[in-house]
């Protein structure tokens, strides 16, 4: 009796992984013929796993925020081309679902080539008005060597303006390649400055 009682739990896991995968019955939006775009290597160090965290400090405030990563998920869409010939093309992308503690603000952030913007797709319409938080191939002139940070030091760092429909847009970020933002200034009265102090991040 045992023994059948734990064959049928490996039966019900085994159904709940398979479930919890891609549906047998969709096909897989990558697996096409013909040429994906595929996402930069220079962008793959963001591709964070679950379990990663960063902890913001506001030092005027004495006060803390969490960023958890709770969600991630990886696919391929198909992306409209706006000049003749009027076609469309496969791209692959990334996407990082994150909470925030204590307030429990949830948003996400999509690779997709070679940038990473915040709740919005890098290569859809209207990219050039949404808030781009890294890039790889732009001039070295954009981006900031070094930045200190309270006790530590962020290389290769992006500044950018939060804009966009889903967006605040009173926030200036820092963000570190293949770490994220370690730095955000809300622009308000006063300013709130928050610093990255404690991270950890899986790969």
């Amino acid at each position: 009796m045992k023994d059948i009682l734990l064959s049928i739990l490996f039966l019900l896991i085994l159904s709940s992984c398979n479930k919890h995968g891609q549906d047998q019955g969709t096909p897989d939006p990558c697996d096409k013929t013909g040429y994906i775009l595929p996402i930069d290597d220079g962008m793959k160090g963001f591709f964070f796993k679950l379990g990663s965290f960063w902890v913001y400090k506001n030092d005027s405030l004495n006060l803390y925020d969490s960023v958890v990563l709770y969600n991630t998920f990886s696919s391929c869409e198909e992306i409209p081309d706006y000049g003749p010939p009027h076609g469309s093309h496969t791209v692959k992308y990334y996407c990082l679902y994150y909470i925030v503690y204590p307030s429990g603000y949830k948003y996400f952030d999509a690779i997709e080539a070679q940038g990473m913007s915040r709740n919005f797709f890098p290569l859809h319409y209207h990219w050039w008005d949404e808030w781009f938080l890294y890039e790889v191939g732009m001039p070295d002139s954009n981006y900031i060597d070094s930045l200190q940070v309270g006790s530590h030091t962020f290389y290769k760092c992006l500044e950018s303006n939060s804009r966009g429909a889903l967006n605040p847009s009173n926030i200036t970020a820092y963000s570190a390649k293949d770490i994220g933002i370690v730095k955000k200034i809300i622009r308000g009265n006063p300013n709130q400055e928050w610093n990255l102090v404690r991270w950890n991040i899986k790969k």
